[in-house]
């Protein structure tokens, strides 16, 4: 743990000297570069056309749409890929997927032996050209009790409304992880690599989370601290459970051993992470 908070340490000098290095840039007169199709501004004076090989290229414009799901489809498990955007999982009727992409034609979905698998990326050599208003919303049918959902998210935010599964798996590079009145009966596993992650719900077995640079805010409900084992690590932030409070400079731990039958367990890299009870 020592190790991992000087690492810290050394990232957030880093940062501070990136900033400084900024600063100076402005107060000497730096201008900012911008290529926008096939033309070179220097701070707010264009320069004429300009290229960079295929390296290059304009954004084609998003296009909205729905996949037309099957309504009687039978649905076990949820895996859920996307590689670049927003992602909403949300109750409703029944089966929808929509979207707002930049290609469309990237996504795919499929169902075998009771598990929907859906996926999105960008072509090769695109990624340079990443959209932030990529999103995709795939709607369940309310009741829908899944065996697990597992979520692997490679750049954008990830938001869980509402769903009921045994084992819930969710996973993010960057981006804001946001699960809320979800039900996770035997396990609930997060890593966030870069991003926020607030959650609430109930949880019957583990919970484990684990965040590189963000805050964690997790609200257990219908229980209450007592209910649980806590093995909490924070790297650089405060640390609070319902009360508890262990934090400093370098961070703070919260660890329990009696025996129950529940457990709370979180590493943190950088950032603070609270924990409540709502009984």
């Amino acid at each position: 743990m020592k190790a991992k908070k000087i690492v810290l340490l050394i990232a957030l000098g880093v940062l501070l000297a990136g900033f400084l290095l900024w600063a100076v840039g402005v107060a000497l007169g730096a201008k900012t570069l911008y290529l926008q199709n096939g033309e070179l501004t220097v701070g707010d004076q264009p320069m004429g056309g300009f290229s960079i090989g295929s390296d290059v290229s304009v954004a084609a414009s998003s296009k909205e749409g729905a996949a037309g799901l099957p309504q009687q489809m039978q649905v076990s498990r949820l895996k859920l890929l996307p590689d670049v955007g927003d992602l909403t999982v949300q109750p409703g009727d029944g089966w929808d997927l929509s979207y707002d992409l930049r290609y469309p034609e990237r996504l795919h979905w499929s169902v075998e032996d009771g598990t929907l698998t859906v996926e999105y990326d960008y072509p090769e050599g695109e990624y340079s050209n990443v959209s932030i208003e990529d999103t995709i919303t795939l709607t369940f049918p309310k009741g829908l009790e899944l065996e697990q959902m597992e979520v692997e998210s490679g750049m954008g935010n990830v938001e869980v409304q509402g769903i009921n599964a045994q084992r819930m798996e969710l996973s993010g590079g960057m981006g804001d992880f946001d699960a809320t009145g979800i039900n996770a009966a035997q396990r609930l596993y997060v890593d966030a690599g870069m991003g926020d992650v607030d959650i609430s719900g109930s949880f019957g077995g583990e919970v484990e989370l684990n965040c590189g640079m963000g805050s964690v805010n997790l609200e257990v409900q219908g229980a209450s601290r007592e209910d649980f084992d806590y093995d909490l690590d924070v790297g650089m932030g405060s640390l609070s459970v319902e009360g508890v409070e262990a934090s400093g400079f370098l961070g703070g731990e919260y660890k329990t051993s009696d025996g129950k039958d529940r457990s709370i367990a979180v590493d943190g890299g950088m950032g603070d992470v609270k924990i409540s009870f709502a009984e």
